[in-house]
């Protein structure tokens, strides 16, 4: 465009004496730098270089028209300047598979979220998302432990673009929208203040923040493009990712279309171009209609964690939280009723294969289906049914796996203790596989 500008003025004013200020408007915004990141910076560095050259090369090639010269020396000089910067990629600079090394994930949450990485975290409207990362960003800043996992302290900027200062607060006697947590050295940059948008040029004043964790509450409202847009997410988390060149870690909330609460609403191209896609999902009892709200004040059994349809560059985590937005205190509100690490997870196992080689009651099926290893967990450890329940689903594939067995034309999910042979012989000595 540049060079197609200023042959178009050569052309039309060969004749005439041609001002160095007629060049300006050729190179408006030449020296609006932002450096970013090693890499980032690096090549803003050689792209500078490139512009202060090609002025020169505009100089004189003023001074030539001015003077009624031949422009054709200019020409090697224009060549230099484009040049500059460009880094021929052959084939023997590539790095060969010996070359790679593997990296080890460093963790901000300890097997949650992932250190200087940019996380989804979507979930139906009014489900506790907010609640929860509001948690997490305390956590964090303050280096007290989430949900039992560990974490890396390091400053916590919330960037609210649809709660006011006055719901952040609340009122000390009332659990509100959002809880005070512990010290609240979390920062926090609420609607009423007009956080900038990443679509804004404004935004920039975010690189300009210590490196630490970035939550976004929420993606839909950070910004003013088209949320089904891929161009225009591409734009969204291509923000994202200079916050993440520069060092800091990125968790964005995101809502979920009505039609499928285990998804992330609008554009794939958000989902496939984040490191990590977790989700909070509403494990319903039975007999509840898929459109029922949580009751308010009442406790209620969500999911949280990354399941095997959400795209993961990291190791996936799953757990069973029971949240009471009613309560106050992080303790009250939030309450672990299982996880992978659970202990009870190979005690149950042992129990499944003691009872189906005891030949227990299984309604005539080989193995329990969910119903009977439900009933069998509740019996034997005490535990409520969402507890049994979510135990089940968190042991699978590890300690026991699922099989469809048909019976009077029914097809019934069975559950198979690891090592347990489909005769009920121990035909792998009780190991399990980690």
């Amino acid at each position: 465009m540049l060079r197609n500008e200023i042959q178009k003025m050569f052309h039309q004013r060969k004749r005439q004496d041609v001002t160095l200020d007629e060049y300006w408007p050729l190179i408006d915004n030449l020296f609006a730098i932002e450096l970013t990141g090693e890499k980032y910076t690096e090549d803003e560095v050689l792209r500078f270089a490139q512009r202060q050259q090609m002025i020169k090369v505009l100089g004189d090639s003023v001074d030539r028209v001015t003077a009624h010269q031949d422009l054709t020396p200019i020409l090697a000089d224009v060549t230099k300047a484009l040049s500059i910067g460009s880094k021929a990629i052959t084939w023997e600079s590539l790095p060969t598979v010996t070359d790679l090394k593997p990296s080890v994930t460093t963790w901000l949450v300890d097997e949650i979220i992932p250190f200087k990485a940019i996380t989804i975290f979507h979930g139906s409207g009014g489900l506790g998302k907010s609640h929860i990362a509001w948690y997490l960003g305390n956590c964090v800043a303050e280096g007290k432990d989430f949900l039992g996992h560990s974490v890396m302290q390091c400053p916590v900027y919330y960037i609210d673009y649809e709660n006011p200062s006055a719901v952040e607060v609340g009122d000390k006697n009332d659990p509100g929208f959002k809880m005070k947590f512990g010290d609240n050295k979390m920062r926090v940059y609420p609607s009423d203040m007009m956080p900038p948008k990443l679509d804004s040029k404004e935004w920039v004043i975010y690189k300009s923040f210590p490196v630490g964790l970035f939550i976004f509450d929420s993606l839909k409202s950070s910004h003013s493009k088209d949320p089904n847009s891929d161009e225009d997410m591409g734009l969204i988390l291509d923000r994202m990712n200079e916050l993440k060149a520069l060092g800091n870690t990125v968790i964005a909330l995101q809502h979920t279309p009505r039609s499928d609460e285990t998804r992330s609403k609008g554009s794939k191209g958000i989902t496939d171009q984040a490191d990590l896609n977790i989700g909070l999902i509403l494990q319903k009892e039975p007999g509840e209609d898929k459109e029922d709200e949580p009751e308010p004040n009442k406790p209620y059994v969500v999911f949280f964690g990354s399941r095997k349809e959400h795209k993961s560059r990291y190791r996936r985590h799953q757990m069973y939280i029971t949240l009471s937005l009613g309560e106050i205190g992080a303790e009250r509100i939030f309450k672990i009723i299982g996880s992978p690490s659970d202990t009870l997870l190979p005690e149950i196992r042992q129990m499944l294969i003691e009872r189906i080689q005891a030949g227990a009651d299984m309604n005539g099926l080989p193995f329990p289906n969910v119903d009977t290893f439900n009933k069998w967990i509740v019996e034997r450890f005490n535990v409520r049914p969402r507890r049994a329940g979510a135990l089940i689903k968190l042991g699978i594939p590890k300690y026991w796996k699922t099989r469809e067995v048909k019976k009077d034309r029914t097809r019934n999910t069975c559950h198979q203790p690891v090592g347990l042979g489909k005769h009920g012989l121990d035909d792998l000595t009780g190991n399990i596989y980690e």
